[in-house]
């Protein structure tokens, strides 16, 4: 994994010249600061772009790192830790009849909720009634996400 980090380096400064190179690693560090807004968008720009190949470099480190793991290497610093558990009923039948004869009565055991939009608008669908979902339906939007053009 060492080999990684010249790579790492490489790709980082590729496309760079040696005073972009040391004003990038000034901002990093913080001893650089942006003098006028464009001045300023460039170097968002700048490190946004950094990110996203360090994001993915380390990325790649980490799958290696997993694989050594999972074939009984030692990574000094790291193992591998239990994922998250999920449990589930295995038989829903057998485990309802369990809980009626303990006396838990059906409203106890099970939930009912409305089906979902696609499947209501399925249903109007079929009787032409589409417009009935006027005012019954609130659509939101989540925040905006930052993507790279």
């Amino acid at each position: 994994m060492k080999e990684s980090l010249p790579k790492l380096f490489e790709r980082l400064t590729s496309g760079y010249d040696q005073a972009t190179i040391t004003r990038i690693s000034h901002e990093i560090s913080g001893e650089y600061f942006p003098t006028d807004s464009k001045d300023y968008r460039n170097t968002v720009s700048e490190l946004l772009e950094l990110r996203s190949l360090i994001d993915n470099t380390i990325s790649s480190i980490e799958e290696v790192a997993e694989s050594s793991l999972k074939n009984g290497e030692d990574v000094f610093g790291y193992t591998l830790q239990k994922g998250r558990t999920s449990r589930e009923i295995i038989n829903e039948e057998r485990m309802a009849l369990m809980l009626n004869d303990l006396g838990f009565s059906h409203e106890d055991i099970y939930e009912t909720k409305m089906r979902g939009i696609p499947h209501i608008e399925t249903l109007l669908k079929a009787k032409n009634a589409e417009k009935s979902l006027g005012g019954h339906i609130r659509t939101t939007t989540g925040e905006p996400k930052l993507k790279r053009i």
